[in-house]
């Protein structure tokens, strides 16, 4: 039985992947906020560029989606590029008052409208940053 034990965790050690924490890089920063995005996460997917960006406000923001119109002061947001067409989508937000989470919403990428970024806001921002990041890979010629 040891044997199977110890196959078992032999098993279950090359299943774990490894973790790296987020580096949040400090792409913009105005009287208002700070914006930063998590290189670690930049990544494609199905002709899409995405990643995770946090925005930190100076003073708080109300929700409107609340009927006391909660407070928050810190957003994290997964956003979606469409950079051939230049256009964006948000399918992910959290919001935070200090660290304790008040606001969560999310849509399937599949359903989530891409539209063109105001200019520059701090969505353009990032798109133009995560766009230009990665670089599609080539086939070798044959």
């Amino acid at each position: 039985m040891s044997g199977k034990v110890f196959t078992l965790l032999i098993l279950l050690f090359t299943l774990v992947t490894p973790c790296e924490a987020a580096t949040w890089v400090k792409l913009n920063e105005n009287g208002v906020s700070r914006l930063m995005l998590d290189r670690q996460s930049i990544s494609e997917q199905n002709q899409l560029k995405k990643t995770w960006v946090k925005i930190e406000y100076k003073r708080a923001q109300k929700n409107l989606e609340f009927v006391d119109e909660k407070e928050y002061n810190n957003t994290k947001a997964l956003w979606y590029f469409d950079c051939d067409a230049k256009k964006s989508a948000t399918t992910q937000v959290f919001q935070y008052a200090n660290q304790t989470l008040i606001y969560s919403a999310g849509v399937d990428v599949k359903s989530a409208e891409f539209i063109e970024p105001l200019p520059e806001s701090d969505v353009e921002i990032a798109m133009q940053y995560v766009c230009k990041s990665i670089k599609p890979a080539t086939s070798p010629s044959n």
